[in-house]
């Protein structure tokens, strides 16, 4: 099974403090599972990329 996920799950499951972590986390682990393949798209990948590189109310600031 081919599984796609977005930022809206991509990012509460790598921030521990974000309010959906818990059910973002268990929706991945779920995946991961269920089959050999997870995906995303380009724009996802940039999306995550500006919430991790700029300040947000998670307090989850990496440098570019």
């Amino acid at each position: 099974m081919i599984s796609y996920f977005d930022t809206s799950v991509l990012f509460p499951a790598l921030i521990e403090s974000h309010e959906l972590h818990e059910p973002s986390k268990a929706l991945r682990q779920k995946a991961l599972k269920e089959g050999p393949v997870g995906t995303t798209t380009m724009h996802a990948y940039a999306e995550m990329y500006n919430n991790l590189t700029r300040s947000t109310k998670h307090k989850v600031h990496l440098s570019p």
